[in-house]
């Protein structure tokens, strides 16, 4: 069994029990109400579902092909989640209950606005961009674009967070020669001013004549090392005021602590959203989502990462794969965990998996009391119901793997989670649109070395094909489409040169798979196609050459 270490509690957080359930869709009025209440499911859940809503999909040069490696589909995915921004957040804590042998679900749906905080000195606010189509998209699904400007909840990175801090202490600054001549003499006379009249009523402040901005920070910088607890500074118009502390003193320690207090409120409420995700990498808890590459792509570029997101994938899964260990993607799972009931499938979206689902989950699952806008009705793409079927989804998809049914699903022993192992081999598998069985792996570096090792090489992959012409040849590539156009919209072509192209097909599963002799057969009878067509391995071995045909292309044939 694989084991994760736990860290410490989260601060803040206090016992279930002592909240009532909070509602389902948070807003920036309601988070710092709520907070405690998420913060506590969170901490108590078995596993926590996410997804994520954008301004956008993708740009123009960041399209997935076929033909892609892990490292081109890192760096196209890593171009959108930097351009584009999240716009909803769904988290669903699933809580198991031992007394009941239920799990409760608590979905949580939030507005992502990256506005300007309380304490913010900058003056300009975030940049991003929208993709129309994916506001219409949105719109279709009754996304609210009013509530997400004026309603969204606001974050910070952790980076922001301590520089944030940093700027709240007063620095000290470098002492050049005049200014400590400067520093001696106000010295001697706060000592002479402390020795000569202690307590006495026309000695009860001292002033020291400053010229400069320089020179203030100087006395203040100097009472505040040299005298903590028995004197205070005030600036004034052209001097600093030096006065004992006494019996006042309390009144400013209150004061500040009233600061210090307010201040607080305000880092919360401006560290936002991240505080939810802070959770979940302390407690280490397990997150689940569908297709969830871009999902933590974003949370990462948006909640944790030192911007720019990192350049290397290695790097990436580094950084993530500290911060949450444990990922489970349930298009990963239907697609390639031989679960019964998802084979044969032509299409494992959370909308087909939600109605084909058996419905048989190894343990009944109730919404918990206050969060019943989901029971009975189907919000699919807003972010807190996704989140909630993907959960629903998880429990019946590992349930043939289980041979029992162990409960909780990741128990907690002496600091550590533990994973059961037949769930094991598909710890961290993130499934890739458009690369079939190749996951993308974000697990530890000596199982990363282990997984890159079994990653074939792009012309050594089942079903991609290579075209090459004879030297002299041409043809353009809507005579290439043509050729193969019976085998339907599941073929995609990829430039490889001037005289070659990739080919391979969409599904990789199917009576539409594109094979040598497949295409042998498409080209001999419909096209004049003068090619080789072989699958190149290491040593670029020539599989099979097809002949001209004798029959004309027509002018008029179809592109695709």
């Amino acid at each position: 069994m694989v084991v994760v270490s736990q860290q410490a509690r989260a601060p803040g957080c206090a016992d279930l029990k002592d909240f009532l359930a909070c509602p389902m869709e948070i807003t920036r009025g309601e988070f710092a109400k709520a907070l405690p209440g998420i913060l506590a499911n969170l901490e108590a859940c078995d596993f926590c579902t996410v997804d994520a809503e954008f301004t956008g999909f993708t740009t123009e040069s960041a399209q997935s092909s076929h033909f892609d490696s892990l490292d081109d589909r890192y760096a196209k995915h890593r171009t959108t989640a930097q351009t584009y921004q999240i716009c909803q957040l769904g988290l669903c804590p699933f809580i198991y209950h031992p007394d009941t042998g239920e799990y409760t679900a608590h979905p949580y749906n939030f507005y992502v606005f990256p506005r300007r905080g309380a304490t913010s000195n900058d003056p300009i606010g975030a940049t991003f961009a929208v993709q129309a189509t994916s506001l219409e998209f949105l719109r279709q699904q009754n996304f609210d674009l009013n509530r997400w400007v004026w309603h969204g909840i606001g974050y910070m990175t952790r980076e922001e967070e301590g520089n944030r801090e940093r700027t709240q202490v007063l620095a000290d600054i470098h002492v050049d020669p005049p200014g400590q001549a400067f520093l001696d003499r106000a010295h001697q006379s706060i000592q002479d001013w402390l020795h000569h009249a202690p307590g006495a009523p026309t000695e009860k402040y001292l002033n020291l004549t400053t010229s400069n901005g320089y020179q203030k920070r100087l006395v203040f910088q100097h009472v505040r090392q040299r005298y903590p607890d028995v004197l205070d500074a005030t600036g004034m118009h052209g001097f600093v005021q030096i006065r004992r502390k006494g019996p006042g003193k309390d009144k400013k320690k209150i004061k500040q602590e009233q600061c210090k207090k307010l201040y607080q409120e305000w880092m919360v409420k401006d560290v936002g959203l991240r505080s939810l995700l802070d959770v979940l990498v302390a407690s280490k808890k397990p997150l689940v989502g569908h297709n969830m590459i871009l999902d933590i792509l974003f949370i990462h570029n948006t909640f944790h990462s030192s911007r720019p997101l990192p350049s290397h994938r290695s790097d990436f899964i580094r950084e993530f794969h500290s911060l949450h260990p444990i990922l489970f993607d349930t298009k990963w799972l239907a697609e390639e965990a031989d679960i019964p009931w998802t084979m044969g499938l032509e299409d494992t979206s959370i909308q087909t998996l939600m109605t084909t689902s058996p419905r048989s989950t190894i343990s009944s699952v109730q919404l918990a009391p206050g969060f019943d806008l989901y029971q009975g009705r189907e919000k699919m793409h807003e972010a807190g119901y996704d989140a909630y079927a993907t959960g629903l989804i998880f429990l019946d998809l590992i349930q043939p793997l289980l041979s029992s049914s162990p409960f909780p699903l990741f128990p907690v022993n002496q600091g550590y989670v533990q994973i059961p192992r037949p769930l094991q081999a598909h710890l961290n598998h993130l499934y890739m649109i458009k690369l079939g069985s190749i996951p993308f792996f974000l697990g530890s570096d000596e199982k990363f070395k282990e997984m890159e090792a079994q990653i074939p090489r792009r012309e050594e992959k089942e079903n991609v094909l290579l075209l090459t012409l004879p030297p002299g040849s041409r043809i353009d590539l809507r005579a290439i489409q043509w050729a193969i156009s019976d085998l339907g919209p599941g073929v995609t072509i990829q430039a490889a040169g001037e005289d070659r192209w990739w080919v391979a097909p969409v599904n990789h599963s199917g009576s539409g798979v594109l094979t040598v002799e497949r295409l042998q057969e498409v080209v001999a009878r419909d096209g004049t196609l003068p090619v080789y067509v072989f699958k190149e391995d290491l040593w670029g071995t020539v599989l099979a050459t097809l002949p001209p045909v004798k029959r004309e292309m027509s002018s008029a044939s179809p592109s695709h």
